[in-house]
């Protein structure tokens, strides 16, 4: 990194805003571009890892999530009537690496984007172009603007913009019957208690082949996913609400919408 000067980050999400803020923490000058017209935060909650919590605090964010979040303590895994399968203490497994925490992903890309404050960066401009070479990386813009690069990082998520230009023009393709696992993304409900607890146990309620996880964010809200074995699918993966197994339907009337499509 020693003769890299110009460094571009493409994507505004959780990896380029924490990648522009460590950047410049180490005293480079990034800059940022993100298709968005504003800052992306698709979803609802995280799960954050004490690994990933250690990387924020380092980052010098960790006041700004910790505001915001509860502490994980516990993983637990219950079957269609409630009885509980197996536990994990989160504490213990992650010891003196940090607390695990959940958080409202608008309020980690608030953090997130302090950090990254002082970073330049234009919001409504994608790529159009790459060419790269011995020396240099060339991008062109949708603004019209154009530069060179020393280095050029995706961070442009699963459609990336920046793979498809450098590596494959390709788009990633559902993988079949190999997965056996399936994820919807998390939804948002009230947490009704009077004083929510900051402390989590991420309880699960399983049901054949299903899942249903959760947590409170410390702020009043209950966060929750849930995951299936594609078996228990009524259809194709993708698409509308009558592909989800039964119960999962009647979750869904109760809370936060379902994700178009599963996060595999």
């Amino acid at each position: 990194m020693a003769d890299v000067d110009r460094i571009l980050i493409v994507g505004g999400g959780i990896g380029g805003l924490s990648l522009a803020t460590a950047l410049h923490c180490q005293g480079y000058t990034p800059e940022l571009v993100e298709r968005s017209a504003t800052w992306p935060a698709v979803g609802a909650g995280i799960n954050l890892p004490a690994n990933g919590v250690r990387v924020l605090r380092t980052l010098g964010l960790g006041e700004a999530v910790d505001r915001n979040a509860a502490v994980l303590r516990r993983w637990g895994f219950f079957d269609q009537q409630g009885e509980l399968l197996c536990e994990t203490d989160l504490e213990e497994l992650w010891r003196d690496v940090g607390p695990c925490l959940a958080v409202t992903r608008v309020r980690l890309q608030e953090a997130l984007l302090t950090g990254a404050a002082a970073v330049r960066h234009r919001l409504g401009v994608s790529l159009t172009t790459l060419t790269q070479d011995d020396k240099r990386v060339r991008v062109s813009f949708s603004d019209g603007r154009s530069g060179d690069y020393d280095l050029v990082v995706g961070a442009d998520g699963i459609y990336s913009t920046v793979r498809e230009l450098a590596v494959t023009s390709s788009s990633p393709s559902y993988a079949g019957p190999a997965v056996t696992q399936l994820c919807w993304a998390d939804g948002l409900a009230e947490h009704h208690t009077d004083t929510p607890s900051r402390d989590s146990r991420n309880d699960g309620s399983l049901g054949r082949g299903m899942l249903l996880r959760g947590g409170p964010d410390g702020r009043g809200l209950y966060l929750w996913f849930w995951s299936c074995r594609r078996e228990a699918l009524r259809g194709p993966p993708c698409g509308t609400p009558r592909t989800l197994p039964t119960p999962l339907c009647r979750i869904r009337g109760a809370g936060s919408g379902v994700s178009r499509c599963p996060a595999v």
